[in-house]
């Protein structure tokens, strides 16, 4: 069975620490989403660069210091982890305690709607539009909605925005954790589903197959990736990732075991008599 990397040493408290608010006032007309920057304290870089890139959208936003899977003991990753668990590496577990930390903000704060991106996010004034959009769609369904690219998604629209350049869609699979708008009741739910770890940050069909909440995406993608994400902060060797995988695959076959019966059976009537029928795109 595959251990935690003993590089994992002590455990930073998990405990918001906004360390930066924009001063810049935004334009009228633009998005007053709250914004959300998960940042870790040691990639100084990747936050210069979304605040720079923030800064010239004249947006609001807060750099939050990530949870660094690094720093965490062993002992502190079997605390805050479950036994059956798909986010195996000290990287993956503190960056999906980094996303829930935020949900539990946005839900014991009341924030309506939240944009949070990862630090290797790039943005540009399409963003900002598809934000102000998705602000007036105002939906109070527990929904998230991707706005990076590489979805597989239903192709049939649920909304078009006023001038037809961007359509939103049901995602089927996804996995981009680096931009996407969350409304409250979603933060609600997928604070309490997600924890203690279970999953990664970045399986959304979980979210949709467990009824948590609706997943949808902003086709085209509104959100890329800036040449950070090539240097990614969660590292493996070869053979550590061979290992890792093959765990992967162990974990997630248990999970699925465990599954609810009423669930097995959901799934069993979605995939034999309703997937074959649906209109598939990526």
């Amino acid at each position: 069975m595959l251990t935690m990397p003993q590089c994992c040493q002590r455990f930073k408290a998990l405990r918001w620490q906004p360390s930066f608010i924009s001063p810049f006032e935004p334009l009228k007309g633009l998005s007053v989403m709250k914004i959300f920057v998960i940042n870790l304290a040691r990639s100084p870089e990747r936050r210069a660069s979304m605040e720079q890139q923030l800064s010239r959208l004249n947006l609001e936003y807060e750099i939050v210091e990530a949870v660094d899977g690094s720093q965490l003991s062993y002992t502190d990753i079997m605390k805050e982890t479950r036994p059956l668990n798909y986010a195996l590496s000290c990287g993956e577990v503190g960056c999906a305690l980094s996303h829930i930390n935020i949900y539990r903000r946005i839900a014991s704060e009341g924030i309506p709607m939240a944009l949070i991106l990862e630090d290797d996010a790039l943005i540009d004034c399409k963003t900002v539009d598809v934000m102000s959009e998705i602000e007036e769609r105002n939906t109070t369904h527990p929904t998230v909605t991707l706005l990076t690219e590489g979805p597989k998604y239903i192709n049939k629209p649920l909304y078009k925005s006023d001038e037809k350049k961007h359509q939103i869609y049901e995602v089927l699979e996804a996995a981009c954790s680096h931009g996407y708008v969350i409304n409250n009741s979603a933060a609600c739910r997928m604070a309490n589903f997600l924890y203690s770890v279970w999953m990664v940050a970045d399986k959304w069909q979980v979210l949709k197959e467990y009824s948590v909440c609706q997943v949808e995406a902003v086709i085209p993608s509104v959100i890329g990736k800036t040449p950070h994400a090539d240097s990614s902060t969660i590292q493996f060797d070869n053979d550590f990732k061979k290992r890792l995988e093959e765990e992967k695959d162990f974990m997630w076959a248990g999970i699925k075991r465990k599954r609810p019966l009423k669930l097995k059976l959901k799934r069993l009537f979605w995939s034999s008599f309703i997937y074959p029928f649906l209109k598939i795109s990526k």
